[in-house]
């Protein structure tokens, strides 16, 4: 009965009330998202278990647990969202059920929810779908030091798309949406080097750092470029770095000086933006 009442009643809005699956990349354990109900009260729980059926744990508590499940093929930890005061976060677990850790989902736009979550086959970037009303979208993050970071941002005007990353190629993944196929072929995820500076997107700023001057670990940088929209590319030419945003937009930054010399602050560059 305390088990019981630890947990939150769901949201029907938030949650399917389906039943998910998701393995461990070695095939010797499974985890299993299902609604449980007492009395009027209904709860999101994750079980794990072995292959032989044997249940090994339960997640704790996590408020407003939603549907999407994903283990990571690497091993260590399960994804899974969570909903608390409208915004949205990812939750991970590990084998025994415990927390070990969280990220925000940046994304506020009205009338959407999370649909699923999917890890790459090398457990590298996590990829977030939202589906909406009208839109939905494709958020992928990638993680260092316990640091979270969004390093693309798609938008589709449909209201219902499905996501599956290819098998063997880390950054190719599948979208059917509506009756379309679009395979994305990714060279990179977020992340340029111009001789000795090293650009890092991480949503709607690019952070810079000249290596050749100071070595400052990541998430941190020596200075940021920011944009109005997620940045889904960097390409520089000289001193001038060029970002292709999410709203359709280019932004050029001039006087950077991504050259060996070093990096100016972005106080000292100059900004252009332009719709296409």
């Amino acid at each position: 009965k305390q088990w019981y009442q630890r947990r939150v009643a769901i949201t029907a809005g938030n949650d399917t009330e389906e039943t998910r699956v998701s393995w461990r990349g070695d095939g010797q354990y499974f985890s299993v998202s299902t609604v449980d109900s007492r009395g009027d009260q209904m709860y999101r729980v994750i079980r794990i278990w072995t292959r032989e059926g044997l249940h090994t744990s339960t997640n704790e508590p996590a408020p407003g647990l939603e549907d999407s499940l994903s283990w990571k093929p690497s091993g260590n930890l399960i994804a899974t969202t969570a909903t608390s005061n409208n915004l949205h976060k990812v939750v991970f677990l590990e084998r025994n059920g415990l927390r070990h850790g969280e990220f925000p989902l940046t994304l506020t736009e009205p009338n959407t929810a999370v649909s699923g979550v999917q890890w790459n086959c090398n457990s590298s970037v996590l990829a977030v779908v939202y589906e909406g009303l009208e839109t939905s979208h494709v958020m992928l993050y990638t993680g260092s030091n316990y640091a979270w970071q969004l390093k693309q941002h798609y938008t589709y005007d449909v209201g219902n798309i499905t996501l599956l990353w290819d098998p063997e190629e880390e950054f190719r993944f599948h979208i059917t949406v509506d009756t379309r196929y679009i395979c994305y072929q990714l060279s990179s995820i977020g992340f340029k080097c111009s001789n000795t500076t090293t650009l890092v997107i991480d949503d709607k700023q690019v952070l810079l750092t000249p290596m050749s001057k100071m070595c400052i670990p990541p998430p941190m940088s020596h200075c940021q470029l920011t944009t109005e929209s997620t940045c889904n590319l960097i390409s520089c030419l000289g001193d001038d770095v060029w970002l292709l945003c999410n709203d359709r937009t280019i932004y050029r930054f001039t006087n950077v000086s991504v050259s060996p010399g070093g990096a100016r602050h972005p106080d000292e560059a100059y900004a252009m933006k332009k719709e296409f």
